[in-house]
């Protein structure tokens, strides 16, 4: 993917290792981060595509690190999928917060894929 990687932002090392292995198996450059700390600064080096967030970090909540980045002119255009447990009633939440997409956990290997192809293209593309 010539556009940059898909950045991979779960506390949960398994979780975040599942969904870094489907994106890598398709075909996608990925990073991976634990927190939001490291998540906003990975972002802003200019080398992310997507971010693919979930709303519950242990250091921030997700729709302030939405915030963050749609406030900074450095990342305010990489494209925010937003990953929670919580239901589906975060969608309107999120959208309202600017994310392109938002995903509920756990999420399908195929409705992940799709997303990440609709928004930022096909691996390599």
């Amino acid at each position: 993917m010539s556009r940059g990687a898909v950045l991979v932002v779960e506390d949960h090392g398994v979780a975040r290792q599942a969904l870094a292995c489907v994106l890598e198996a398709s075909g996608y450059a990925v990073r991976q981060a634990a927190t939001a700390a490291d998540a906003l600064a990975s972002a802003a080096d200019g080398n992310v595509a997507l971010v693919l967030l979930d709303l519950g970090l242990p250091d921030a909540d997700g729709i302030a690190v939405v915030r963050r980045l749609r406030a900074d002119p450095g990342t305010r255009s990489i494209p925010v999928v937003a990953l929670t447990g919580r239901g589906e009633e975060w969608g309107e939440v999120c959208g309202g917060e600017g994310c392109a997409a938002f995903l509920t956990k756990p999420v399908a290997p195929r409705q992940l894929l799709a997303t990440v192809a609709r928004l930022v293209g096909a691996p390599g593309a």
